[in-house]
């Protein structure tokens, strides 16, 4: 992830905590925001026309912002 990412995601962490704090607590809700998120990384790179390396490996806010998860939130 990327320094925007990594502070997205732990916004958004607090976020979904603070919204639900009786009912948040489970692991199968950050994995499938996570698995969102990577979803939305292959959708995003998959645009690029010659994607480095590091585009394929880092995450990125937009990542994160891009996930039905989030939108849903919004």
């Amino acid at each position: 992830m990327n320094e925007s990412a990594t502070y997205y995601s732990v916004e958004l962490m607090h976020d979904l905590v603070n919204r639900c704090p009786t009912t948040f607590g489970n692991a199968r809700g950050v994995r499938n925001l996570f698995e969102q998120v990577i979803s939305a990384q292959a959708s995003r790179v998959i645009e690029l026309e010659d994607p480095s390396e590091i585009d394929l490996c880092t995450l990125d806010a937009a990542d994160f912002i891009a996930t039905p998860l989030v939108l849903a939130a919004s």
